[in-house]
């Protein structure tokens, strides 16, 4: 091979990729996406926060949070009450160390959870029954989505991945086909279906421009807030 080339550049080189790109190109997961409203069904029956389980609680708050901000699993997995600020009526998470999508020229939006009137919708309460549960056990761990039993820990992101698949299930998605990535596909496409402008979709879910949106996440299925967007019915 000419060492005056570019091995990237190198003619063999671009004609091998191109063949394997031919062989398997590059598609999305899901070719369609699941009724968000299933799902906000089930979160709704899950109800009152005051009388569930305290796992309930927290996979109720999980699934909820995902689809009001198209969070990714590992962004789900940071959220910490050293790093949540409480406010009137809103709980905003900031960021300190790197996240998934931290790159040159853009910086990790810090993760604010709002009031919504829809009280079983509401994730500024069930936030504060969570707050209100972890004075009752004593729980020191400082990570939001911790073990339901002594001694309380972080759960892992695969704890979480399948405490949304359990939820997903429950809601009668199929979860043999979706996965928990799925929700936050599901979520962008919901506020995308109830005109939310695009760049507040990107800027929601830390896209830089429509290009992954339009290749990897939207599936044909009044301005308003991301979170209004999602749970609007």
């Amino acid at each position: 091979m000419d060492n005056n080339v570019v091995f990237g550049k190198h003619p063999l080189v671009i004609r091998f990729m191109r063949g394997v790109f031919n062989q398997r190109p590059t598609r999305a997961r899901y070719n369609e996406i699941w009724n968000v409203s299933d799902v906000l069904n089930r979160l709704e029956a899950m109800s009152p926060v005051a009388t569930i389980s305290y796992k309930l609680l927290l996979q109720k708050a999980l699934m909820l949070t995902a689809l009001i901000s198209a969070a990714r699993l590992h962004t789900l997995h940071k959220l910490d009450v050293n790093i949540m600020r409480k406010g009137k009526s809103s709980f905003t998470f900031n960021f300190n160390s790197v996240m998934k999508q931290s790159r040159d020229g853009f910086a990790v939006q810090p993760l604010t959870l709002r009031a919504y009137p829809h009280r079983r919708l509401c994730i500024y309460t069930i936030i504060k029954e969570i707050l209100r549960r972890r004075r009752t056990l004593n729980i020191t761990c400082t990570s939001i989505f911790t073990t339901t039993r002594k001694p309380f820990k972080r759960i892992s992101k695969i704890t979480l991945a399948n405490w949304l698949k359990q939820t997903l299930k429950e809601s009668g998605v199929d979860t043999s086909v979706y996965k928990a990535h799925s929700v936050r596909t599901a979520a962008v496409n919901k506020a995308k279906e109830s005109d939310l402008p695009i760049d507040h979709i990107l800027k929601t879910a830390g896209w830089a421009n429509d290009s992954m949106f339009r290749k990897y996440y939207h599936k044909p299925a009044m301005k308003q807030a991301f979170a209004e967007a999602v749970l609007l019915r």
